[in-house]
């Protein structure tokens, strides 16, 4: 019996599919800061995986600030 239950959705890298996404990124047809919701400094990081953001795509972790 489980008390609690979450989504949990993955991604999994499929072969030659690298090339193809930084050929898009590099032509200027994916906005790659589009996709960024929320930067964090390193000491945040936790913050990254416990709280969300309404709306948000992806958190980037700042390691050298």
């Amino acid at each position: 019996m489980t008390s609690r239950m979450i989504p949990l959705h993955g991604v999994m890298r499929y072969a030659f599919t690298s090339p193809t996404a930084i050929a898009l990124l590099a032509d200027g047809r994916i906005d790659a800061d589009a996709l960024v919701s929320r930067r964090l400094p390193f000491a945040d990081a936790p913050l990254g995986w416990t709280s969300t953001v309404p709306g948000e795509i992806k958190t980037m972790v700042h390691v050298n600030e």
